[in-house]
């Protein structure tokens, strides 16, 4: 036989009651404590894979795949050349400042003219074509790619903030930074890519820049130039312990890649 329940209907309302108002607290408690609250998976705000990271929008087309290969091929250019440098630098640097465009190279090769009786002017071209050959393609790239080149070279928070901060800049100012896109310091490709992105059109981008990189080459010729026989002595030192010195910046740059890889990680 079932027991009779001894409950009386007057106390099942109250016990219902009870249970309402605990669960009522417990929901207040949760909203004064959120951490009590399961909280949202922080996405990662890095590009997780080339569709990513592309500066396109659908189908690429050739000319894409050729100016991207190109902006990827100019830094594998430069790093290639740095080991050669101590190799160069006493031998060619005329030649190596027209390769390169490196500040120490051009100022190297003005002390070799002052030295050995050569023309400055020729050392101020070759530095002037050496800082240009390659800068153009960024502004290219910037006009053809617009806002997708923030997705390509802007890839942390940081990088972003500087792209939008120079890409709000005035016009004047953009042109000013052009100008001074060559000096140490400056982030020159960035300010290139915006000045593309920005509809600047390519004659006055070229002038500007150009007449930055001149007066900067002339700075450096001339600085080597009236340097002289000092700055060629060091650079024959560098050149006799070439070797040792191409080791140590390959050793470098294979050191520094890994530490940046794995604090990445």
């Amino acid at each position: 036989m079932t027991e009779p329940n001894n409950t009386s209907p007057n106390e099942q309302p109250s016990s219902q009651s009870r249970a309402q108002a605990d669960s009522q607290a417990q929901a207040e408690q949760g909203q004064k404590h959120p951490r009590n609250q399961p909280q949202a998976q922080e996405t990662d705000p890095r590009p997780q894979s080339f569709k990513d990271l592309k500066p396109w929008e659908g189908e690429a087309r050739t000319g894409d795949k050729v100016l991207l290969w190109f902006l990827f091929g100019v830094p594998a250019f430069y790093m290639v050349l740095l080991p050669l440098r101590p190799f160069l630098i006493a031998k060619i640097p005329t030649v190596l400042a027209l390769i390169t465009g490196a500040r120490t190279v051009i100022a190297g090769a003005g002390a070799f003219a002052a030295v050995e009786g050569r023309s400055l002017t020729l050392v101020i071209l070759a530095g002037l074509f050496g800082m240009l050959k390659f800068d153009w393609l960024f502004w290219l790239a910037g006009k053809m790619w617009g806002e997708g080149v923030a997705r390509l070279f802007a890839t942390t928070p940081p990088q972003r903030r500087q792209f939008e901060k120079i890409k709000s800049m005035p016009r004047w100012l953009l042109y000013i930074m052009l100008f001074f896109s060559r000096f140490p310091g400056v982030p020159g490709p960035i300010i290139a890519l915006i000045a593309g992105w920005s509809r600047v059109r390519f004659l006055p981008y070229f002038l500007v820049t150009a007449a930055g990189a001149l007066v900067m080459s002339i700075a450096l010729a001339t600085l080597g130039y009236v340097i002289g026989q000092p700055a060629v002595d060091v650079l024959k030192v560098v050149d006799k312990y070439a070797i040792f010195i191409s080791f140590a910046l390959i050793f470098g740059l294979v050191g520094w890649s890994s530490f940046r890889s794995n604090r990445k990680r």
